[in-house]
């Protein structure tokens, strides 16, 4: 074989094994990664606050349940300073069924967070879910936590009517049950902390509704 054929040959053999290659082998733009794990503060070896998991069981809940608990935590400071707590993000994930009830309300209503032996709470919130099978939102009141206190705050919901699923909650975000906390000194401004002073981590169950008995 002439060395033309040599290289004619050489570059049929690449063309085919190219386009054979091609078929058995995705391109890198077809494979799909995983989005990155969120990337969440070290936590201090000397919190100034600190939640304790009171209520964080997989719970099972009749429609129509009026004030139902979801979960409870404790909070407490450990400095010595008052505190300040205001901010606390929620998420509602319809895992088999919808968030949506049978007559096109929310399966969930009147969300909240309730604070013991205070008269203010974090909400009720009415959870808007036509059409969604996540809703995500931000329960908000401020409260001074004195120094050497305790309170303990409860998720309550509503339950429609008629309605049956199994359901994904949590409270905070991917790393913390609450991202921002503040020290309130007996003089000066209220100082934001920061949040790896904070002792805490989102909390996560699940809730089945089922038929009213």
């Amino acid at each position: 074989m002439t060395r033309f054929n040599l290289i004619a040959f050489a570059c049929v053999s690449s063309l085919f094994t190219g386009c054979y290659m091609s078929h058995e082998r995705p391109s890198d733009a077809e494979v799909e990664m995983p989005p990155p794990a969120p990337t969440c503060a070290p936590e201090s070896s000397d919190p100034i606050a600190r939640y304790e998991v009171l209520m964080a069981d997989d719970v099972e809940i009749e429609a129509g349940t009026r004030r139902a608990e979801i979960m409870s935590v404790s909070l407490r400071g450990l400095n010595g300073s008052d505190l300040e707590f205001a901010e606390y993000l929620y998420r509602f994930e319809a895992v088999m069924g919808s968030l949506t009830a049978p007559d096109g309300g929310a399966v969930f209503t009147n969300a909240r967070l309730r604070v013991s032996g205070r008269s203010s709470l974090f909400g009720p919130y009415d959870i808007i879910a036509a059409g969604e099978e996540v809703v995500e939102g931000e329960f908000w009141d401020a409260n001074i936590l004195r120094a050497g206190d305790e309170v303990v705050l409860t998720l309550e919901v509503d339950v429609a009517e008629g309605v049956e699923g199994i359901y994904e909650v949590r409270l905070g975000d991917e790393c913390d049950l609450t991202s921002r906390m503040w020290t309130v000194p007996e003089d000066g401004p209220t100082v934001e902390m920061s949040a790896d002073l904070i002792d805490d981590e989102p909390i996560t169950v699940i809730v089945t509704v089922v038929p009213h008995s």
